[in-house]
């Protein structure tokens, strides 16, 4: 299984940002799955600029493939605003997905 799991990389199945509205407390949703497990799922948001609004790790919710990233900084315009959600699992293979608002 270890060794499956060093050949793999995570897959992200969804990315649900249809909550965030650029406030403190808005939530992202993001399923991932790992033929193993997920060691960890990351969020960074950006302005069009390319500046950093905020980023930081998703909490896992107890189904396991569910995990949930709560906003901690205002973001006043969405617009063109770069959403890139990686996932990584323990041997350190990473899959990322990048969605523009």
């Amino acid at each position: 299984m270890a060794v499956r799991d060093t050949l793999n990389a995570p897959n992200i199945h969804d990315v649900d940002f249809s909550a965030y509205r650029g406030r403190i407390g808005d939530v992202l949703t993001i399923r991932a799955t790992d033929d193993f497990a997920i060691a960890r799922v990351h969020v960074r948001i950006q302005n069009t600029d390319g500046t950093l609004v905020e980023e930081g790790n998703a909490t896992a919710q107890p189904d396991g493939f569910t995990y949930r990233y709560t906003a901690t900084a205002a973001n006043a315009s969405l617009a063109g605003d770069k959403i890139t959600v990686t996932a990584f699992d323990n041997p350190g293979n990473t899959t990322a997905v990048d969605t523009t608002l």
